[in-house]
Order: C-alpha cells, then sequence, then structure tokens
C-alpha cells in the first residue's frame, strides 16, 4: 500500500499547523458558547477572533477560514483553494490512507472495489463528492463547489481529530507550500477561553442532587 500523503509533509509545518488549529477549534468553542449565551463580550471576541482567522489564512495560504454568524451559533466554514470538487479528490483525498467509497448525492454510492461503478460515479462529479474512508469514527469528507471559486469542506465531527481524513485534508492544503512565520497560536491563546473540565464534573454531579444550582 502506497504511503498516505501526509508523509510527503515537512514534519515541522505539520506539527505547527497541527498546534494552531487546535487552538483554533478550542476557541471557536469557547467563542461559540458565549455566542449562544449572548454573552456581554462575545462581539469583542468574535470581532478578535475573525482578524487572527485572516492572519491564519495569511499564514496557511492554500485555505481559507471564515467564521460565518447567524442568529443561533458561530460556524466555521473552511475553503480550500482548488479549482473543483474532482480535483481535490484527484490531488489529495483519493490519496489519503483507507479510501472506501464516493457518492455524488450521499456516501458509500460507488466502493473502491466496484470498479466501473466506482468511476462512472466519478464522472458524475460536478459540485458536490461524498466521500468514506475505513475509519472507526469521523470517517467521511464532504465535499461542495463554492461561489467563490473556492471549495468547502463541510466541517464534521471529524475536524479535530488527527486521525480523520478531514483534518488530515486540511493539514495537507495548509502546508503543502509551507507555512508563513506568523504567531497563530500565541495570540489564539491569548483570548482564554481555558476548559476546566474536573470543575465541570463535580458541577455536573452535585446537579444531580440539587437541580437549582445555576447553569
Amino acid at each position: 500500500m502506497a504511503a498516505d500523503i501526509i508523509s510527503e509533509l515537512d514534519s515541522e509545518d505539520l506539527n505547527e499547523f497541527k498546534k494552531d488549529f487546535a487552538e483554533l477549534t478550542r476557541v471557536h468553542s469557547g467563542i461559540d458558547k458565549e455566542y449562544s449565551k449572548l454573552g456581554k463580550d462575545v462581539d469583542k471576541y468574535t470581532k478578535e477572533f475573525k482578524q487572527i482567522l485572516n492572519l491564519f489564512n495569511k499564514k496557511y495560504k492554500n485555505l481559507a477560514i471564515r467564521a460565518k454568524q447567524t442568529t443561533e451559533e458561530i460556524k466555521l466554514r473552511i475553503f480550500i483553494r482548488e479549482k473543483s470538487v474532482k480535483d481535490v479528490f484527484i490531488n489529495v483525498a483519493s490519496r489519503l490512507d483507507g479510501l472506501k467509497a464516493v457518492g455524488v448525492s450521499d456516501f458509500g454510492k460507488a466502493k473502491i472495489e466496484e470498479t466501473d461503478k466506482f468511476s462512472k460515479e466519478l464522472d458524475k462529479v460536478k459540485n458536490k463528492l461524498f466521500i468514506s474512508y475505513f475509519e472507526k469514527e469521523a470517517g467521511t469528507i464532504f465535499l461542495e463547489q463554492s461561489k467563490k471559486g473556492m471549495v468547502e469542506l463541510h466541517c464534521g465531527e471529524g475536524i479535530g481529530n488527527e486521525r480523520s481524513p478531514e483534518f488530515k485534508l486540511c493539514s495537507y492544503y495548509g502546508v503543502k507550500d509551507g507555512a508563513g512565520k506568523i504567531n497563530i497560536y500565541e495570540k489564539l491563546s491569548a483570548m482564554g477561553f481555558t476548559e476546566m473540565p474536573i470543575l465541570e464534573r463535580v458541577r455536573n454531579f452535585f446537579k444531580k442532587f440539587n437541580p437549582r444550582i445555576e447553569e
């Protein structure tokens, strides 16, 4: 079996991306929680986060990550600077470990061992592609052509998992041409939103016995 395409990346740049992206998703989660609760500083956090996203996109120039505000949430949208959905598949997604199946309307329409069916399904690809992998969790990628001339990677549960195909796809495009020298991690870390999982578990334990404890 050929090596995963991720093995072609510079290890230093890849580790830098992993650190930055993990911090980005952590801070996004914190801001999203504040946004849903209409926290008093949410506008300040959102503005600062968007500014850092612009720097992230300069550092990792083949990605364009946006923060879309709705009435209920701040959603991360990830765009890949590639001409078409099929180009993303041929150049990178098809070369990730464990390719299982593709579909133009849903996951699993044509398995890779069904050679003719698989080829015909790829021939039908235009604006969307659903890709499945042999992964125990979150082994999928959903791509859609963007009106902005890029391809959108619809974030799923696997986006924060370094072993997932979604994360690998982002990693590859993020650092395939090298990474800039902007210190994204420190800027994100300075925003706060430190998680305290032990205190949260204790709090939830006592709430079982006293439901009047405030959220």
